[in-house]
């Protein structure tokens, strides 16, 4: 995340740039929002029984990425003020892709121990106001555990706070955005705000629950499209009694 990119002219660069750095953002994924509904009442209910953890079979685990470190992968159109990156990496050309990306990486239990790998892939969706910095997407994230199982987790984003906060006066200002900034992104399609996990297989196999992606950041430089901090997706699951 931190090699540098082609940036565009001022103009073009100002209305990219909410698309290319939104939490690390897009490709074309369309799951209908509405199905959950009735599993986000259901999943409610059971919730405020007042109980957690063990006593009520739910499980809270979280994973974590410290960006750039944990990068391994990511790409694009080309356009975008992110890198994209190893070097050779296929560009997202084809026009069904004009608004991907697509990023990869290592993931990290709490203690901070490599335990995984995650990929995570959006779509920026109708309601984004580049102008306004109102930034929405439709994410995947698909997680990998060796010797564990993985587990698919579907959301949607909003990324405004970050956007607004971050990106628009680094380029605003034309230097590096330096401070702490914690924002939750996650904002449906459960009713309560958090993303649905669709499903897992080995240990997770079975899996029903939500989650939430949480963006802690430190710095961003739009020269570069470099962006420094932690991105945690906080899990809450069930497993079926086996």
């Amino acid at each position: 995340m931190t090699a540098p990119s082609e940036i565009p002219d001022k103009d073009a660069r100002r209305r990219r740039m909410m698309i290319g750095i939104a939490s690390v953002a897009v490709a074309a994924i369309a799951i209908p929002v509405g199905v959950y509904a009735l599993d986000s009442d259901d999943n409610d209910r059971r919730d405020r029984s007042g109980s957690s953890g063990k006593e009520s079979g739910w499980i809270e685990e979280s994973f974590f990425a410290r960006v750039p470190k944990d990068g391994v992968f990511e790409t694009h159109r080309g356009n975008l003020p992110l890198a994209v990156f190893p070097s050779g990496i296929a560009k997202f050309t084809e026009p069904k892709l004009r608004k991907a990306f697509a990023l990869g990486g290592k993931i990290r239990d709490k203690n901070g121990k490599v335990v995984g790998f995650s990929t995570e892939i959006e779509e920026v969706l109708p309601k984004t106001d580049f102008a306004s910095g109102k930034m929405l997407t439709h994410t995947v994230w698909t997680l990998f555990f060796p010797g564990r199982g993985s587990l698919v987790l579907d959301q949607i984003e909003n990324s405004t706070k970050v956007a607004t906060k971050v990106f628009k006066p680094a380029f605003a200002g034309k230097k590096p955005w330096v401070g702490k900034l914690n924002a939750t992104t996650t904002a449906g399609p459960r009713k309560d705000g958090r993303g649905v996990i669709l499903g897992g297989t080995g240990e997770f196999a079975g899996i029903r629950g939500s989650g939430v992606e949480i963006a802690d950041l430190r710095r961003f430089d739009p020269a570069t499209g470099g962006l420094e901090g932690v991105f945690e997706l906080r899990f809450r699951y069930q497993l079926p009694r086996r």
